[in-house]
Parts: structure tokens; sequence; C-alpha cells
């Protein structure tokens, strides 16, 4: 599922019971992740993570995730979502290729020192989305550029960066889920990637759903829309050439996913985003 907004930030603060876990998704916009209290497990663009409270995770532009249960015990989370225009500044200082770099997939474990000033922040976000002020859209830049700074700090300072640390299970299907990302153009099958790991078929899908939250299938084929999409967006090629450089082997059933999971045909959606 693609999330668009308009605005420039969006701000979400939540409760919800252990088992609650959100759609597959990616949006053109970064999102801070940050984990009042509980456990949630997030698998982001292949990889696996574990975060547990004051993590703070930075996901990227048009990284696909998906939130599950991290254990047993309710939650709390902050979700801020913010754009390019909200942290120029970054842009300009260090050039957009290495700040790309910078704000490639990560978590940070906030010490206790700066989770009351990293909350101020985002609660700050949070209110002034809330009132009519004209200062209200600099502020909210302030707040953003200041949650950023202490992020890219502590992701700096190896003593607070949290590692993927996987163990058992959760490392062999990180494993598996690393090798559908780099194989997903060509025709792989679930018996190719369980046979990869060394598990059957059966429990290779059971573990791979109960870890990511993605069924096999729903896996490959969001990795192959999403790289369908970019083409669409950003290249001249027709539809068939892009249904097969997106590992599909058929267009025409190319077209029926595209518009199952994306609610357009692949021609609307080129069409579509021309006059956005």
């Amino acid at each position: 599922m693609y999330i668009s907004s308009a605005d420039p930030v969006v701000y979400s603060r939540r409760k919800q019971e252990a088992s609650y876990g959100s759609e597959e998704h990616y949006h053109s916009v970064y999102e801070f992740y940050y984990l009042l209290s509980g456990s949630r497990r997030i698998f982001a663009d292949g990889n696996l993570y574990n975060l547990n409270k004051g993590d703070l995770m930075l996901i990227p532009k048009n990284a696909m995730h998906h939130v599950t249960q991290g254990s047993e015990k309710d939650f709390e989370r902050i979700c801020i979502r913010f754009t390019d225009e909200c942290i120029s500044p970054f842009i300009e200082t260090f050039g957009e290729e290495n700040f790309s770099k910078m704000m490639e997939t990560g978590v940070v474990n906030v010490p206790l020192n700066r989770r009351k000033d990293v909350e101020v922040c985002m609660n700050g976000i949070g209110d002034c989305l809330n009132t009519n002020d004209e200062f209200n859209s600099i502020q909210i830049k302030n707040f953003v550029g200041l949650i950023l700074v202490n992020y890219l700090r502590l992701k700096r300072a190896a003593t607070f960066a949290v590692p993927q640390d996987l163990k058992g299970v959760d490392k062999v299907i990180q494993k598996a889920a690393s090798y559908i990302v780099e194989h997903y153009k060509e025709n792989v099958t679930l018996k190719d990637v369980a046979s990869y790991v060394n598990m059957s078929d059966t429990y290779f899908s059971k573990k791979f759903k109960e870890t990511t939250g993605f069924g096999f299938k729903e896996y490959l084929l969001a990795l192959r829309i999403k790289h369908a999409c970019d083409m669409l967006l950003n290249t001249g090629f027709s539809i068939t050439e892009i249904a097969y450089s997106s590992g599909f082997n058929d267009s025409n059933y190319f077209g029926d996913v595209f518009k199952r999971i994306k609610g357009v045909s692949p021609l609307q959606y080129r069409k579509r985003q021309e006059y956005v």
C-alpha cells in the first residue's frame, strides 16, 4: 500500500494492544517511529528490526515496511512523517548524496537523559498542527530538525546504535528476505528460497509470514509492483518492458496484479501521476 500526503509533516500518537499491526506500506516521505512503551517488530526493505521502549527508528522515503507484534505487552508509539522541505538546511549543508546515506534505515536507543527532549519536540509538532498560528510552520521545522540532529548524533555514537542482533529463525528469515530482495526480478519461487535457507516449503512459508508479517507471494509481488511504479514514473519504457523488467513473465498478469494492488492500471497510474 502506498501512502501519500500533501502535508509537509504528519503527527500520530497511538496506544494499542500488542496484537495490533499495520498493513505493508511505503510513502514518499521520511518517517520517525518512536516507541514510548512496549515492543514492536518492524520489517523494512528486507531487514528485520526489534524495537523496545526508547528506541527511535528512521524509515527513509519509499522504504516498504510492515509493523507487527513484538511481545504480549500493549505499546504506545509516536510517528512523525516529514518531507525534504522540512529538512532542507541539512540537504544544503551535506549535499544530496551524503545526506541520502545519512538517512538510510536505522535504529537508535535514546538515552534516558535525552528522551524528554525528543518527546517534547515530537509532541510539540502535534500541538502546532492542532493550533492556528502564523509561526507554526517555522516551529515545526525546528522541532523536526532537533529530532533529526539527536538521531544522527546517537547513530554516529556506536554506543546508542541498536544492532539487528537476530538469532535463530529470525536470522534465517532475514537471510531469506535478503535473497528475495536480490532476486525478485528473476523467476524466484517459494521452493527456491526455502531450499536456500534449508527449510521445507511449508515451514518456511509459515515462519516467513510469522516473522515479517508478509506472505511469501505477497512480499514478492509488493517488491515487483514497487519497482514497476518507479519505472512508470521515471522512465519512458513501455508497460510490457516494465512488466518483464519487474519480474513478471506475462504483461497481462502484471496488469491484473498492478490494478488489484494500486487500484488503477499501469497506464492510468503513469498518466495520473503526470498531473500530481
